[in-house]
C-alpha cells in the first residue's frame, strides 16, 4: 500500500497535512500545519485510521499548527483512541506553542504530548 497516497494534500486554504514514512520501522510521521477545526479534523481522522491497518506507530507533529479548537481537540482525542484500539502507538509531538497552551489549560497536554516522549 502507497501510505503516501492521498495525504499529501490541503485539506483547505488553512490545513495541510504532509507524511514521512519510515517503512523499515512500520513508522509514520504526519506534520499538520494549519488550523486544525471543524473543517479539517474529519479528514485528518480518516487519514489517521486508514494507516493504522499498515503501520506500527504514528506521531503527528503539530509544531506546525497555528489553530486548535474543540473540534481539533476532540480530533486528536478520536485519532489517539483509534490507535489505542489497534494496540498501536500514536503520539503527538512538538506541539506549537498556542496549541500547548490550549492542551495545557484544558489539562490534555500530558495525556496527548508528553514531556517525556513516552506514547501516552
Amino acid at each position: 500500500m502507497d501510505l503516501n497516497a492521498g495525504l499529501d494534500r490541503d485539506v483547505d486554504a488553512w490545513f495541510r497535512l504532509d507524511v514521512a514514512h519510515e517503512p523499515a520501522e512500520r513508522h509514520v510521521r504526519l506534520a499538520l500545519s494549519g488550523q486544525l477545526d471543524a473543517v479539517s479534523a474529519p479528514d485528518l481522522i480518516t487519514s489517521v485510521i486508514g494507516l493504522l491497518r499498515d503501520v506500527a506507530s504514528v506521531d503527528l507533529d503539530l509544531s506546525a499548527v497555528t489553530f486548535l479548537d474543540a473540534a481539533g481537540i476532540r480530533c486528536l482525542l478520536i485519532c489517539r483512541a483509534a490507535a489505542m484500539s489497534a494496540g498501536l502507538s500514536l503520539r503527538m509531538v512538538n506541539p506549537a506553542p498556542d496549541v500547548a497552551r490550549v492542551l495545557r489549560i484544558t489539562g490534555l497536554l500530558d495525556v496527548l504530548a508528553p514531556p517525556d516522549g513516552t506514547p501516552p
